[in-house]
């Protein structure tokens, strides 16, 4: 009788017993106080589910108050470790607020991170794919373009190396090329003089060498702004000789 009464304890008192103790330590977990300021359940993603590399992304997160008073702190958000931006947030007391900064997507995996009032969450792992290459067509007009805006740069090069050459040979011809004693130096003391003669010297030449049409020449090469609208003019009436030639063939 002794034996089956202890085997009647163990078999079903040892059960209860064992269930309030359980019961017991469940409320003592759910009592414990949450975080004055944190982040809520899920508190970070993205705004790109399967970013690519150098997409212009967002970084959201998700911050809460849920203690009596004001809470103002800085929301910062970290990859791989690295600031790459921040908020200021003002939290009355029960009040949630999302936040964000923008984030350029390089290839690769990377941590994100980030840290509000004490708290943080993460790190939580962003995958980033290789852009994919460009069409061949694309691929080729960027070539062609790379190559055309080359040719052009080296085309007006030369076509402003012929005008400075221009304005230089008619500048020689009107006398503005050649440098006179006046100009070959000065002794100091006696430079207002000498300044004065060399002036004179110079307008004298540039009026009494050359022809008109040598002065005319002088100036549009030596104007810019002048010679290429000319430029861009006789161009657009050589074509269009050109074409009238070949149209009556």
């Amino acid at each position: 009788m002794r034996i089956f009464f202890i085997a009647f304890s163990v078999l079903f008192l040892f059960p209860i017993a064992t269930h309030a103790a359980d019961a017991s330590t469940t409320d003592s977990t759910s009592s414990l106080q949450a975080p004055a300021a944190g982040f809520a359940t899920a508190p970070l993603w993205i705004s790109k589910a399967s970013p690519i590399d150098g997409d212009a992304l967002k970084l959201f997160a998700v911050v809460n108050n849920a203690s009596s008073a004001t809470v103002s702190d800085t929301v910062s958000f970290l990859v791989d470790g690295t600031a790459v931006g921040s908020a200021k947030v003002s939290l009355d007391a029960g009040a949630a607020q999302i936040v964000s900064t923008a984030w350029t997507a390089v290839a690769g995996t990377h941590s994100l991170t980030a840290t509000f009032f004490g708290t943080a969450a993460g790190p939580f792992s962003i995958m980033v794919a290789e852009a994919p290459p460009k069409p061949v067509v694309l691929q080729y007009l960027d070539t062609a373009m790379n190559t055309g805006s080359s040719a052009l740069s080296g085309a007006l090069a030369a076509v402003d190396s012929a005008r400075q050459s221009g304005a230089d040979y008619f500048a020689k011809q009107i006398g503005l090329g050649t440098t006179s004693p006046a100009q070959q130096g000065q002794v100091l003391g006696a430079a207002t003089e000498n300044l004065a003669k060399a002036g004179a010297a110079a307008v004298t030449a540039a009026t009494s060498h050359g022809s008109l049409f040598d002065r005319l020449a002088y100036f549009f090469f030596q104007n810019p702004i002048i010679f290429y609208p000319a430029l861009i003019i006789l161009v657009f009436v050589v074509l269009w000789i050109l074409s009238c030639v070949f149209s009556r063939k």
